[in-house]
């Protein structure tokens, strides 16, 4: 399973199509997102083992995991996680302390990731949520 977000960011443009295609219909959490994947070990060797990874691009995770999982889906058995509901990404609106609050709140999702905490409006809206209490 690997975690879904709202924005296209950090992947190749010539594979959008194909992300939009697999999650048509699915609502806005339809991108690949390289900060959150979870299964068993002989499942994601392979994946891990074959993806090519260019560490001159920011986002190198996501779009080698972008790249390698849009050419070869069909035989890599992930799914994304579509309904949030086990990772939560904040990307694009979602960033915004309000949004993500309220979205956490909906989807009680188990993993809660706040990427690029570098930027200050990041790192502030992450170490606020750490604090929220959420109901169980």
């Amino acid at each position: 399973l690997w975690a879904a977000e709202r924005l296209y960011t950090w992947q190749d443009p010539a594979n959008q199509s194909f992300y939009d295609g697999l999650a048509k219909g699915r609502g806005p959490y339809r991108y690949l997102n390289g900060g959150g994947y979870m299964g068993y070990a002989r499942a994601l060797q392979p994946i891990l083992d074959n993806t090519v990874f260019v560490s001159r691009f920011k986002g190198a995770d996501q779009m080698a995991f972008s790249r390698y999982l849009a050419t070869n889906w069909a035989r890599s058995g992930v799914l994304l996680d579509y309904n949030t509901r086990v990772f939560y990404v904040a990307s694009g609106e979602d960033w915004h302390l309000g949004k993500a609050s309220m979205r956490i709140k909906l989807a009680n999702p188990c993993l809660v990731h706040v990427p690029w905490t570098s930027y200050r409006p990041n790192n502030k809206t992450l170490h606020t949520l750490f604090l929220e209490d959420f109901p169980a």
